[in-house]
């Protein structure tokens, strides 16, 4: 709940300090992370990204709180938060589609410069499969990226 609110800082610091658990699952397997990215939360997920919850927890359907930021065209900076703590690249839903899937299929310019920014550097974890994706995406798209990368 906490997750979700609008001003939800000082809340999860307290209930975190209070022993609350930020990677507790609900019955459908997500976690407070998911929650606020689904929200659109920016404040939240860098506060228990910084409390130190995980970006990397999937919920009952394989799906991660980086793949829900893209699928729902969450601000950018949601991407950016969860990729500088590690996220994972690869979440697949039921479709077989993976983040990289949602960025190019919809054309989220911005949010596809954060991905090739952030991801195409060897030192980062990638499947060799998705790091393709990225780069195909990335000339799909190319008019807008380049709009978004001048600005």
């Amino acid at each position: 709940m906490a997750a979700v609110m609008k001003k939800p800082s000082k809340l999860l610091i307290a209930l975190v300090n209070g022993g609350a658990l930020l990677d507790y699952r609900t019955k459908d397997g997500s976690t407070a992370m998911h929650r606020a990215v689904e929200a659109k939360s920016l404040e939240a997920v860098k506060t228990m990204l910084d409390l130190g919850g995980s970006p990397n927890y999937r919920d009952g359907k394989g799906l991660t709180p980086l793949y829900i930021s893209v699928a729902a065209n969450a601000d950018p900076a949601l991407c950016e938060a969860l990729l500088h703590d590690h996220a994972f690249l690869g979440a697949q839903d039921l479709q077989g589609w993976h983040e990289t899937h949602q960025v190019s299929i919809y054309s989220f310019a911005l949010a596809l410069f954060v991905f090739s920014v952030k991801l195409l550097p060897d030192s980062i974890q990638c499947p060799q499969d998705l790091r393709a994706q990225v780069h195909t995406a990335w000339r799909i798209d190319e008019r807008q990226t380049v709009c978004v990368e001048s600005q």
